[in-house]
């Protein structure tokens, strides 16, 4: 279930990078556009609060776009590892 962050955010999914940063990817509206955020949480050194880092916003409507890049390069991912097993 999204987890609201803000009025016009919403948390769709989080996972961690290494021991100390995670991805979040969040769903926002910007202007009047609804997006899609896919970014690099770190802890702050001072007060350790979790700090927004690189990533990439898409337009909701480059989703499937993206997706199917996504599943292409996993694809090509598993056919190297097939390939060098």
């Amino acid at each position: 279930m999204p987890q609201a962050i803000s009025a016009d955010e919403r948390l769709l999914a989080s996972f961690p990078r290494n021991s100390r940063e995670e991805v979040r990817i969040v769903s926002k509206t910007i202007g009047n556009r609804e997006c899609l955020d896919v970014r690099i949480w770190y802890p702050d050194a001072v007060d350790g609060e979790f700090r927004p880092g690189k990533g990439l916003t898409l337009v909701r409507a480059k989703l499937p776009e993206f997706r199917e890049a996504l599943n292409l390069a996993a694809a090509q991912l598993e056919e190297c590892e097939a390939t060098n097993a």
